[in-house]
């Protein structure tokens, strides 16, 4: 007999279904939301801007209600009104009749096409049958007169029509307008209705960009993006959420960087990097994982993406740590110890060593080298933590390879009878040529070239005298201009420079300077030290880069960088990188010895650096992604550049910065004038000679245009700049057809001129304040364009805010009624046809007998 199983496995049964339930529900739970958090900050966005359009709506319901309800009582009263008005039911009756007669038209004048569609028919068959058709074509006619009358009828019933429709509509327009104006104003709110119940329609989905062809793989080939970043980033590329938390806020600089790159184009990982396919945790979307090679970028950090396309900029908008990284990469001549891809040729930082026996005073060098900012604080010279022993060697070369220099130049410094009146003459001499724009003394004046405060330590004065007077004839490639002073003024800013700083002889020194051992073991210091890299030295000219390629250095991997025996530094390429810019030499173990100099950086100077350095990365950007300068932007970037290396807006105001030598002047009119407009203001020819070889425009101020030495290229390019500024490029040109001006409005300008006393100022009359004197108008015809003449003289206050320059056609009338019955656009026109035919002096005229205008204004008088 089989054996009964007696035991119940309900209850095992029951916990393992129970547990089984519990599994199946938490895998679907985890499938819909636990796998996409992305859900969670979609509903919470959903609520947020539920919340924001709520109270927009309330807003614009409290701000256009009693508007609203004015509109609508003022509606229902306009249609009763219409209802009962009798000049309005008349014209509607009018209007319903004609329509009735225009039909009634319309509909014979078909019926009586059919007719004439089969008498025409009639007569074409008689024809056939060998008949006259003499009857049928009666027909036709008759038909065709008929159908000739009802469309007269019909275009005047027509004309009647519209006449009567046209009262309709002149009765009906004031209730038109209000129902428009109501509708305008409840717009807004209808909008925010619609969008409300948008947002509670809408479902959690993802959003998707794919990027076509922006990165390659490792064969080469290039490959999609997906990017998926705008799932939970929903108000990134949308105003108005600008208050709002993240993920939910709106890009900041939106209008600036999101115009120029839309979303949809770039997605958001060619900048931000991250890894935008992920989306099942916030970590692994911005790749702050194990493995993943580009994490999300934070910070200044984040801009170190914007070289990748916008390498030929500058100066980029909306990237200023970036922007100045790539200042201090070149101002700090990092591209002469590194090898970077498109930095290979740019030009040393440091001045040429050539012939420095010539310029240095013996004891000043190895001080110098050993320890640069003690001698001046803001110098860009690095600290090489050289002993006084490898200065010495260092100093004691540089005094041999060019002790065969000669002499300086042709000058001998020459004190005067009176050192201390010469001296002083130096002094007013300096500030009045306008020295102080690049040099700093006494802590007075710009920092743009070295600072003079201790010059007499540590040049010869033979030396400086040559140079004042012409630097190039020292150093060709020098950006230091020729101010073209007299003998007599270069001795005399000499005398001032020599008071400055106290020559330290010092005997034992200078001997060890004249040691050949010496010497040798210095040429193996520069050599080892990369002193070359900055400055030209003899026979280091064939030598390569002193340090490593940095083309691909941002793509380094910790385990590849070494940091010696430092254990306080967080393990990561931006902590490596930032302590090595501080202190570049804080790896180095008995072992390693690392020989970058210690350019004693700020903080914020190193970040900018490493920000830059972040973009070194090697990679190759698709020619669509690239930033392509239309022409203008082109000719802008490269004035700009040509404006900071010869530092114009020392002197000038350039886009409205620089100038700062301006504070010095108590009145502003003595000072460089402004720039900006300049491109509008004068011919291009003119310009481009004036910047090869500058004359002067106004001789009473004691500041000077320097001659920079530009090459044609150099001026060119500096004369599309201020054109492209004023966009006037388009117009390379200038012609004045001088032949094509009438000599009578040339007379009637140069009357208007007398009137005016325009000589008053503007030529430099004795006695007169230097400060109310104006330009020579006898460079007018070659130097001002003739619409700028035009534009200034309407309303000079408008063009230059400030000027002395009196406004004589205010508001286009002027006082003149005497001439052209006080015309003020007329005698704008013959002042400038005047001024482009005159010559200086007496108001002498060019191609125009002086007797025939003066004839000319006595038969008008």
């Amino acid at each position: 007999m089989p054996r009964v199983e007696r035991t119940s496995f309900a209850r095992r049964f029951f916990f393992i279904s129970l547990f089984l339930l519990g599994a199946i529900l938490w895998a679907a739970w985890d499938e819909i939301e636990g796998r996409r958090p992305w859900k969670k900050y979609q509903r919470e966005f959903n609520r947020l801007e539920i919340a924001k359009v709520e109270g927009d709506y309330e807003k614009e319901r409290g701000r256009v209600g009693e508007e609203s309800a004015r509109l609508g009582e003022e509606i229902v009263r306009q249609s009763e009104a219409l209802r009962y008005d009798e000049d309005y039911l008349s014209a509607q009756e009018q209007l319903g009749r004609a329509q009735g007669r225009l039909q009634d038209v319309e509909i014979e004048k078909q019926f009586t096409r059919s007719e004439l569609d089969e008498a025409y028919y009639e007569y074409r068959h008689a024809l056939e049958g060998g008949a006259t058709g003499v009857s049928e074509r009666a027909q036709v006619d008759r038909l065709e007169e008929q159908i000739r009358g009802l469309k007269a009828t019909e275009a005047r019933l027509a004309a009647d029509r519209d006449e009567t429709r046209q009262n309709v509509r002149f009765l009906e327009d004031p209730l038109k307008d209000l129902e428009a104006e109501h509708r305008e104003a409840t717009q807004k709110l209808d909008g925010l209705e619609r969008r409300l119940t948008a947002i509670q329609d809408r479902t959690p989905e993802i959003q998707q960009v794919v990027i076509r062809g922006a990165q390659r793989n490792p064969f080469g080939e290039f490959v999609f993006i997906v990017d998926r970043c705008q799932t939970c980033h929903l108000a990134v590329d949308r105003p108005g959420f600008d208050d709002f938390l993240v993920p939910f806020r709106t890009h900041p600089q939106r209008e600036l960087l999101l115009e120029k790159h839309p979303v949809e184009e770039f997605g958001c990982t060619l900048c931000h990097q991250g890894q935008g396919e992920a989306l099942n945790s916030l970590e692994k979307a911005h790749g702050e994982v194990e493995f993943w090679e580009r994490p999300l970028l934070r910070g200044p950090a984040l801009e170190s993406s914007c070289r990748k396309c916008h390498e030929g900029v500058a100066d980029m908008p909306g990237a200023p740590v970036v922007s100045q990284g790539k200042r201090l990469f070149l101002e700090l001549g990092c591209t002469g110890c590194h090898l970077i891809d498109g930095y290979e040729d740019v030009q040393r930082v440091g001045p040429s060593l050539l012939k420095s026996s010539q310029k240095f005073r013996p004891e000043w060098i190895a001080p110098w080298i050993m320890r640069p900012k003690d001698f001046l604080p803001k110098t860009r010279m690095p600290f090489f933590s050289l002993t006084k022993e490898e200065s010495t060697a260092i100093a004691a070369f540089l005094q041999k390879s060019t002790e065969d220099a000669g002499p300086p130049g042709p000058l001998h410094f020459e004190p005067g009878p009176d050192p201390e009146a010469q001296a002083a003459e130096g002094a007013v001499l300096f500030r009045e040529r306008g020295c102080l724009g690049c040099h700093a003394v006494d802590g007075e004046g710009e920092d743009f070239a070295p600072d003079l405060s201790q010059v007499a330590a540590k040049v010869n004065p033979d030396w400086l005298v040559n140079w004042v007077k012409d630097p190039k004839a020292y150093d060709p490639e020098t950006t230091m201009p020729s101010l073209r002073l007299s003998d007599e003024e270069a001795q005399a800013i000499t005398a001032f420079l020599l008071t400055k700083g106290e020559p330290r002889p010092r005997p034992a020194l200078e001997a060890e300077l004249h040691d050949p051992q010496q010497a040798a073991a210095g040429g193996r210091l520069v050599e080892q030290m990369g002193c070359y890299a900055c400055h030209l030295i003899e026979g280091t000219e064939d030598l390569s880069r002193p340090s490593v390629e940095l083309t691909t250095f941002a793509n380094k991997r910790t385990e590849e960088l070494d940091f010696g025996n430092v254990l306080d530094i967080p393990d990561t390429w931006e902590a490596w990188t930032f302590a090595k810019l501080k202190n570049p030499r804080i790896f180095s173990t008995g072992r390693i010895i690392l020989r970058m100099p210690n350019f004693d950086l700020s903080d914020a100077e190193a970040t900018a650096l490493l920000t830059l350095l972040r973009g070194f990365n090697g990679d190759e950007i698709p020619e669509k992604f690239l930033d392509h300068l239309t022409p203008r932007e082109a000719t802008l970037e490269r004035g700009r550049q040509l404006a900071a290396r010869y530092n114009c807006v020392g002197c000038h105001v350039i886009e409205g910065k620089g100038g700062e030598i301006q504070e010095l002047y108590e009145d502003a009119s003595l000072a460089p004038p402004s720039l900006d407009g300049e491109g509008e203001k004068v011919q291009p020819q003119w310009l481009f000679d004036f910047l090869k070889s500058p004359t002067p425009l106004r001789p009473w101020l004691k500041i000077r245009m320097p001659t920079f030495g530009l090459t044609d290229e150099a001026a060119s390019d500096l004369v599309q700049y201020f054109s492209a500024q004023d966009e006037t490029q388009d117009a390379p040109y200038v012609f004045v057809d001088e032949e094509a001006i009438s000599p009578g409005v040339v007379a009637v300008g140069k009357k208007i001129f007398q009137e005016l006393e325009c000589l008053g100022c503007h030529v430099q009359t004795p006695g007169q304040e230097a400060a109310n004197l104006a330009p020579d108008l006898s460079l007018a015809r070659r130097r001002l364009r003739p619409d700028w003449l035009v534009k200034w003289l309407e309303d000079p206050q408008q063009v230059q805010p400030g000027t002395r320059m009196p406004t004589y056609f205010s508001e286009g009338e002027s006082f003149l009624t005497d001439i052209w019955n006080g015309d003020a656009e007329r005698q704008i026109r013959a002042i400038r046809d005047y001024l482009m035919r005159f010559d200086g002096g007496e108001g002498e005229v060019i191609g125009i007998p002086p007797g025939v205008i003066t004839e000319m204004i006595e038969e008008d008088e």
